[in-house]
């Protein structure tokens, strides 16, 4: 097993510099098509250079970007290609939207027009996104192992940002969740791939289905690749959003940190692209998915050792403000026997763990995952 990794980064707001993790989706691009890719980003990472237009009287806003790329065979599908590498990797150009136009003769890229939102509303949205990354960085250390970082970030998403739209498009995009504190399951993923890259950590947002169109992460932690989903880590939406969690407390599903392929494709599928940007990535290691680095996992349902490993956990969460405690088991028949015993005995061991005193509990079961969460209110 490798040693966990470092970050190799300075103190947020310290005179120390935050290395930006490689941008993995470019190294699965041809060199052309790097060339292609760097020009693009140079040409529309400043909002700055958004034109307005007018087509049949009614006003648009654009970047063009001059750029030359000669394609090997479609131009168009092979544009795409580019397109799609770079949103991936870029989550912080979400004033740019996903209509473009471009120029060509023959087979020769020679322009492309991406349509945006306004200029004033691109450069205000640019102005609080940074200042809410720096907020959430200010909170994490980065002088830790890969995996408490990707979880400390996982835990502040749950728990400041609530699931849902305003009317504006910023819901789709990191806006919504650092200007506004209220997105989709877009806004979750990239504001999170945004957290991990700042802090040298390789990730990307991966597009498919979850019983609807969905987005989730594609991460590297300590030198393996896991998904990870921040929007289904999101609790609030169970119970009376304006109440919990409590004041201080962190009210999280771990569900859907650090999972395999095989435990993703459970209820999620890839898209096309998707497919094509993890091909050559390998998503089997379980040694950072949180229930294995917490103790949480379990092969077998043993009653004595599950009952030892909540009390400890109960405990701790108390001790660190925490209101879930998290469990996993292997098989749908322990996962049974984990249901039924919590059903008959939740009271019990949390009066016993937490020295007697009485709170409102709550459990969530993922049977799809095979886990459960503990809500301590």
């Amino acid at each position: 097993m490798p040693t966990p990794a470092k970050t190799p980064a300075g103190p947020p707001g310290g005179s120390g510099t935050i290395t930006k993790a490689e941008s993995y989706c470019r190294s699965r691009l041809t060199q052309s098509q790097q060339v292609a890719y760097d020009h693009l980003l140079a040409g529309l990472s400043d909002p700055n250079k958004i034109q307005s237009v007018t087509e049949s009287g009614t006003t648009k806003y654009q970047i063009k970007v001059a750029v030359n790329y000669d394609a090997t065979s479609n131009l168009k599908s092979e544009l795409e290609t580019i397109l799609a590498a770079l949103f991936m990797d870029h989550p912080e150009l979400y004033y740019l939207g996903k209509q473009y136009s471009y120029s060509c003769q023959k087979n020769s890229l020679t322009e492309l027009r991406m349509f945006t939102i306004d200029q004033n509303t691109a450069l205000s949205l640019q102005s609080q996104v940074e200042n809410g990354i720096r907020a959430y960085q200010q909170k994490v250390s980065p002088y830790q192992d890969q995996y408490e970082i990707a979880k400390q970030f996982y835990e502040l998403l749950a728990t400041n940002i609530q699931y849902g739209q305003d009317g504006t498009d910023h819901a789709y995009s990191v806006a919504g969740a650092f200007a506004n504190n209220l997105c989709v399951c877009e806004g979750f993923s990239e504001a999170y791939q945004l957290l991990l890259n700042a802090y040298g950590i390789r990730a990307f947002t991966v597009s498919g289905d979850a019983g609807g169109p969905h987005q989730w992460v594609a991460m590297e932690i300590n030198g393996r690749w896991y998904y990870s989903d921040p929007t289904w880590g999101n609790l609030k939406t169970y119970g009376d959003a304006a109440s919990y969690p409590k004041a201080g407390y962190i009210r999280v599903s771990y569900s859907y940190l650090n999972l395999t392929q095989a435990m993703m494709n459970v209820d999620r599928t890839l898209d096309t692209a998707s497919e094509h940007f993890t091909a050559n990535l390998n998503f089997t290691a379980t040694q950072d998915n949180y229930f294995v680095r917490e103790g949480g996992y379990f092969q077998n349902f043993q009653q004595d050792a599950v009952e030892t490993y909540i009390k400890a956990a109960i405990a701790d969460a108390i001790a660190n403000q925490r209101e879930t405690v998290g469990i996993r088991m292997e098989s749908k028949q322990a996962y049974d026997a984990l249901i039924n015993y919590i059903y008959n005995h939740l009271s019990r061991v949390y009066h016993e763990a937490a020295g007697g005193y009485s709170c409102n509990l709550t459990y969530y079961p993922g049977e799809a995952t095979y886990t459960v969460h503990i809500s301590m209110h």
